[in-house]
């Protein structure tokens, strides 16, 4: 509830001052209305009492209240920050353990198919020439048979050889697509770090402002309040200096009428 003389809020239109509480004819009904002039174009409104609330009129808060305020969404807005880039920190850090585990289980593929095609060449001259020494020979039949019996375990090395080197193979596969999948989340996380950083610059940016516009909107109110009170000092000055020179008419009157 205002009385004339507050100050209040009405949103879309600023801050205004009550001039007075009164009755009006509004569309065949007799309400009861504030009557506001707006501080910042002097244009005079009417507010019905009862809908007040609805429109959002409101007293404004002094500065003292504003800066509390203004102070306590900033620690909330350093709070939120500090938690989401901690938040986009381990984030990271585990995407760049990964990283590094995938770079050492490839290198381990790595060395372990170096080893699988050293030990397939290995094996494959050693067929050969067991092979050649199988064509070349006239061993008896049970040297014959130890021949064939070492040309099989040699096969079994280079079928074993060659499947470490497919297995190899399909792990480089496997960890190659990690290795991008993990690359790709880091720098999605980058990017959303970043993202992150301008947008709370950006906030930061229009609180700055928001505190700009109020320091402004404070110091407007503040000037014109001045300058209504000088209007009313002069006024009073005025109508005090036209009561003295009433009086003193009057005075004169009197005294005119009374040597008569």
């Amino acid at each position: 509830c205002f009385k004339a003389g507050d100050l209040a809020v009405y949103p879309a239109h600023g801050v205004g001052k009550i001039e007075k509480v009164e009755s009006k004819d509004l569309a065949g009904a007799n309400e009861k209305c504030y009557v506001m002039r707006l501080l910042d174009n002097n244009l005079t409104i009417f507010i019905p009492v009862k809908n007040a609330d609805n429109v959002g009129l409101r007293s404004i808060i002094d500065k003292q209240e504003a800066e509390k305020v203004i102070s306590e969404y900033k620690s909330q807005h350093e709070q939120h920050k500090a938690e989401e880039e901690k938040r986009l920190e381990e984030e990271r850090a585990k995407l760049e353990e990964q990283q590094r585990q995938i770079q050492a289980s490839l290198k381990s593929i790595q060395t372990a198919r170096a080893e699988a095609e050293e030990l397939k060449l290995e094996a494959a001259k050693e067929l050969a020439s067991l092979k050649e020494k199988q064509r070349q020979s006239a061993m008896a039949q049970d040297g014959g048979a130890s021949l064939k019996s070492e040309i099989r375990q040699v096969e079994a090395k280079l079928n074993q050889a060659k499947v470490s080197i497919a297995k190899s193979q399909q792990q480089t596969v496997k960890i190659q697509e990690q290795k991008r999948v993990n690359a790709a989340d880091l720098e999605a996380k980058r990017s959303e770090g970043e993202a992150l950083r301008k947008k709370l610059e950006a906030d930061l940016a229009d609180f700055r402002g928001e505190l700009e516009e109020k320091d402004r909107e404070y110091a407007g109110m503040k000037t014109q309040l001045e300058h209504m009170r000088r209007i009313k000092e002069r006024a009073e000055a005025a109508k005090a200096k036209a009561q003295m020179a009433n009086a003193s008419l009057l005075t004169d009157i009197k005294r005119q009428l009374d040597e008569k």
